[in-house]
């Protein structure tokens, strides 16, 4: 279900120390970087350590632990990077750090990062998602500008953002926000405010949990999925994404939780109340072909003992036990419609959640033939 994550703590224990003085080494069948802190430019254009030809080879790029500042220019026209992955000890992005990556399509942030300078990841064309942890505080003017294929952004409340942050990318055009004839739009405030407020409607609550720096367990997903229904999971938000998409490509989840998991187990879940509803009808049958038969029995031993007396007496407790027979058979019926009213929704229900899912595997299969 995962299409990118970030290492474990076992994975970066092992770079660390395999890796520890940097460099340019293969790994895992990718040239890659392993950058410890070193600084690569004078500036944009005055490359230091490696030449344009040789930073043209690398895929992948991988800021090691130690390293806190990324400085500006450092990564400037990487442009066959593909990934870039950084230890936990980041907290700065200079500008333009990764200016004209345009192969760029997957970063893994830092956890502790605080700031990201401007024009950071300007023309990174390829780069569709990026999620920002609580510690980031400010995100410099045109940090993603002209990133066309950026359509998901999660940036905590608290975080500041520039001037044109997502000036054209995917994310300002699936808005309505309109923008100039350059591309660009005046009203920052209101852009970056309804960038932090997207899947804040309780119908897109199981997007907030799935885009969120702490993803759910898979514990916490069943239950929200449980309460809103299958088709929660591929119900598209005001942008087209969908909660499955976002808990695919969010690196701050680092476990995986299987798509047909979550499926077997909630129909699994609704059949066991099928099956709990239907032994709970039987017993209720049960108990009132019981109760009928009892009643039947007093019926007859009053009658008996009624024949003693006079006939009088007898017709009135004859009405009066026919009465409370009808009482007793009327109670039962209601009880038992009732149940069956509840198995009645239920099998609705579940027939609604089978239809989504076998136009869901019918569309994936169409997908898959084209």
């Amino acid at each position: 279900m995962r299409l990118q994550r970030g290492f474990t703590n076992k994975e970066w224990k092992e770079i660390s120390e395999k890796y520890k003085d940097g460099g340019v080494h293969m790994y895992r069948g990718k040239k890659t970087l392993f950058y410890k802190g070193e600084k690569l430019c004078e500036n944009p254009r005055e490359f230091l350590v490696y030449d344009f030809e040789e930073r043209n080879t690398w895929r992948v790029i991988i800021v090691l632990p130690g390293v806190e500042i990324i400085p500006e220019g450092t990564f400037f026209q990487c442009i066959n990077v593909k990934k870039v992955i950084m230890a936990d000890s980041v907290r700065r992005i200079e500008e333009a750090a990764f200016f004209q990556c345009f192969n760029l399509k997957f970063v893994k942030l830092s956890r502790n990062l605080e700031f990201i300078g401007k024009y950071a990841f300007y023309i990174c064309v390829w780069l569709t998602s990026i999620f920002f942890p609580p510690s980031c505080t400010m995100i410099g003017e045109k940090a993603f500008m002209y990133c066309k294929q950026l359509i998901i952004m999660s940036v905590p409340s608290h975080t500041d953002l520039g001037e044109n942050v997502i000036a054209h990318t995917a994310l300002i055009e699936a808005s309505y926000f309109k923008v100039d004839k350059d591309g660009e739009y005046d009203n920052n405030d209101e852009v970056n405010e309804w960038i932090k407020l997207l899947n804040q409607e309780e119908e897109f609550a199981i997007h907030r949990e799935c885009s969120a720096y702490s993803p759910p367990s898979e514990e916490r997903l069943y239950e929200i999925i449980k309460e809103q229904g299958l088709s929660s999971l591929h119900t598209a938000n005001q942008i087209g994404i969908t909660a499955l998409k976002y808990l695919q490509v969010n690196p701050f989840f680092e476990n995986q939780i299987e798509e047909k998991k979550l499926i077997n187990r909630y129909v699994l879940g609704l059949m066991g109340e099928f099956q709990e509803i239907g032994e709970q009808r039987v017993e209720l049958e049960h108990a009132v072909r019981n109760g009928i038969d009892t009643e039947q029995e007093e019926s007859e031993i009053k009658q008996n003992n009624e024949q003693i007396a006079i006939e009088s007496n007898y017709q009135d407790s004859k009405e009066k036990e026919t009465t409370n027979e009808e009482k007793v058979e009327k109670s039962c019926k209601r009880s038992l419609q009732d149940r069956i009213q509840v198995l009645c929704k239920l099998s609705l229900m579940f027939r609604e959640q089978k239809d989504v899912i076998y136009a869901d595997m019918k569309r994936r299969r169409l997908g898959n033939s084209v």
